[in-house]
């Protein structure tokens, strides 16, 4: 028999949430990147969703005896064995192949967004993990962000957030051709202790804008909000007015909450030229026309949205700091044992 028995492959279970096909497309992610098998076959995900959702006509989708790609299959025979399963699909338009199509069209569409940086590849009827995930970490630590969210995982916030605010750091810097630093609280162990007022007039100082009246701080303010800061001065030296992006970033499910006011950073920092606002989040919201409105909401209050492929369109993994990378390894390490994998 070819490859292993279907029973050998783990997938991740499916999320107690409503399954769109935006959220069967995330638990197909996660089941490439962190389940057994390099490569999952459309009869794999077929089967899956039959036996977890009940779905109609399983049987056009037991194409050969294996489910995903194992490393002793050539090429040719991984080939044939695509074919097979896709025009075993297209025959039919039952609820299994539909749904089962649906997930990969979500998926070409993420690969499409995101460009190079995609960790998967997304065939005519499968998923093949590109390298694993200790190679390239980030899009798979945004993938972890959201599966703490699906999967209702109760991981300790902090870490994972400052994480966050780092990896979006980079994605700021790539976005303005320019420069990013995270301001957000709390601290990085190898920041000094800092009070705000500090932080402020050395953040000023070195965008070369002068600070604000500052009337609407109180003492207590750790960071006002303000998570990530990015901008891009042209070449005539102090010449007033530059690029900036202030931005929020938010890693739960109540990430549309989390706007910015640009109007009160103002007060904050004299900007010469307004600041454009920004939220950054892990999630990736449904582009369905019918649900448009939650990113209608965020650009209406004058923020730009940056969901999880926007973000990975703009990283690199081979420019990403070392330290940032070992630390994402080590955190993804760490999440990747709790996973609820099933055979």
């Amino acid at each position: 028999m070819l490859g292993k028995p279907r029973s050998m492959i783990q997938l991740l279970r499916l999320p107690l949430t409503e399954l769109t096909p935006d959220v069967l497309a995330d638990w197909a992610e996660l089941s490439c990147l962190f389940g057994s098998h390099r490569t999952l076959s459309g009869s794999v995900i077929a089967d899956f969703l039959q036996e977890e959702l009940a779905l109609d006509d399983a049987e056009d989708f037991a194409v050969g005896g294996a489910g995903g790609a194992d490393e002793g299959i050539s090429d040719e025979v991984e080939h044939e064995l695509r074919a097979a399963s896709a025009d075993a699909l297209a025959e039919g338009l039952n609820p299994l192949s539909q749904t089962t199509e649906l997930v990969l069209r979500q998926l070409s569409y993420r690969e499409q967004v995101v460009g190079p940086n995609y960790p998967l590849t997304i065939g005519d009827f499968s998923v093949r993990r590109k390298s694993d995930w200790v190679e390239r970490p980030s899009y798979p630590f945004l993938c972890l962000l959201n599966a703490r969210v699906l999967y209702k995982r109760d991981w300790d916030f902090h870490e994972p957030a400052r994480l966050f605010e780092q990896v979006v750091a980079q994605a700021l810097g790539k976005l303005v051709a320019g420069t990013a630093v995270r301001f957000g609280w709390p601290r990085l162990q190898d920041e000094p202790v800092e009070d705000f007022n500090t932080k402020v007039r050395q953040l000023a100082r070195r965008m070369g804008e002068d600070v604000g009246r500052m009337r609407n701080i109180g003492p207590d303010v750790k960071d006002y909000d303000l998570d990530v800061i990015a901008w891009k001065p042209f070449r005539d030296g102090k010449t007033p007015g530059q690029l900036v992006v202030v931005c929020q970033c938010a890693i739960g499910t109540d990430w549309s909450s989390k706007l910015l006011s640009v109007s009160s950073w103002q007060e904050v920092i004299a900007f010469n030229t307004t600041p454009v606002g920004a939220l950054a989040f892990p999630l990736i919201p449904s582009r369905d026309p019918a649900l448009m409105f939650r990113w209608h909401d965020v650009t209406s209050k004058g923020n730009l949205p940056l969901d999880r492929l926007r973000l990975a369109s703009l990283l690199d993994d081979d420019r990403l700091p070392p330290d940032l990378k070992d630390r994402l390894r080590a955190w993804i390490d760490d999440r990747t044992q709790e996973l609820p994998i099933v055979n």
